[in-house]
């Protein structure tokens, strides 16, 4: 057994996965260990990897068929024995003092989850601080609460998660999920968790863009992955008898999210799926932007109305 179990998804990452190794093993907290996942890759990555890893007992390194991120760190928590859990992106570094830090916040309460603060940078310079518009120590259901507000992160980054919070549903989404998965497995552990801290006065993540990452690229080519994502949402939280509760959050988030989707590509506008959640959720007592948005959903006519309108609004804020 150890404290926490860092978790490291690679995939064609050969330039940058030694920095984001190297920041791990440069940590002032030492009782680790470092679950390397190759995911697959058709560079160098896995060597990479295992060069570093040599003669490290605390770091293991693995190889698996392509599955994606979330099949990437489904598989690194089936091997890890961590009390806690703790993902990195291997394009990305961790300070040195950031697993020392987290794991001083869970003495000071029983937290299951604890999330803190994080930098982006962009081409090697300090972008933007990320922090919580309301840190503090909260139950699950304002922790849900704040995941559909995007007021806590929804991805796993900066973040320690009790083992204990992970089970069979949390990672099961179809393999055409890459955008979203994220949210899923947040929502799934924090329906579990009972008390979830969010930290501004420690800073333990940088965030690196990387222009060859799948959020840059991907292509808004079908509406289906969109659908499977929201569809696993929505039945979690009818499973846990929380979808009335969530029911204009769930939708809100549907609403801005496809409509996002169709500007990248207005075909989307044509689909089935896209006018049915237009209509379900126009039924909803949704604010009224997002009311605005079902009607463009559901009439894919009104496009060129909002887009006028669209461009209106970035002009004035």
């Amino acid at each position: 057994m150890c404290k926490v179990s860092i978790i490291v998804p690679v995939y064609n990452c050969e330039r940058l996965v030694g920095r984001c190794i190297n920041s791990i093993l440069d940590q002032t907290f030492t009782d680790f260990e470092l679950i390397i996942v190759d995911d697959g890759s058709k560079d160098s990555s896995l060597s990479v990897c295992q060069e570093i890893a040599k003669d490290k007992e605390n770091v293991k390194v693995y190889t698996k068929p392509n599955g994606g991120a979330n099949s990437a760190r489904k598989f690194g928590v089936s091997k890890a024995c961590g009390e806690y859990i703790s993902f990195v992106d291997s394009d990305d570094v961790i300070p040195h003092d950031s697993i020392e830090n987290l794991i001083a916040k869970t003495k000071v309460e029983q937290l299951d989850i604890i999330q803190a603060a994080r930098q982006y940078y962009i081409d090697g310079a300090l972008s933007s601080l990320s922090s919580f518009q309301e840190p503090g120590i909260y139950d699950n259901k304002t922790f849900i609460k704040f995941l559909f507000q995007a007021k806590s992160n929804g991805g796993p980054h900066g973040t320690l998660y009790k083992r204990g919070l992970f089970g069979d549903e949390t990672f099961n989404l179809p393999r055409e999920v890459v955008l979203g998965e994220d949210f899923y497995m947040n929502l799934c552990l924090g329906i579990r968790a009972k008390k979830v801290g969010l930290f501004n006065d420690i800073i333990v993540y940088e965030y690196h863009e990387n222009q060859n990452s799948v959020t840059h690229n991907y292509s808004f080519s079908s509406v289906e992955p969109f659908r499977m994502q929201q569809n696993a949402i929505k039945s979690l939280l009818m499973k846990y008898n929380l979808f009335k509760e969530f029911e204009v959050l769930y939708y809100s988030k549907v609403v801005n999210s496809l409509v996002s989707a169709c500007l990248h590509n207005r075909q989307l506008l044509s689909e089935r799926y896209t006018r049915d959640i237009g209509a379900a959720a126009f039924d909803a007592p949704l604010p009224k932007r997002e009311r605005m948005y079902c009607l463009l959903l559901k009439c894919p006519i009104l496009y060129p109305l909002f887009l006028t309108l669209n461009y209106l609004r970035k002009k004035l804020a």
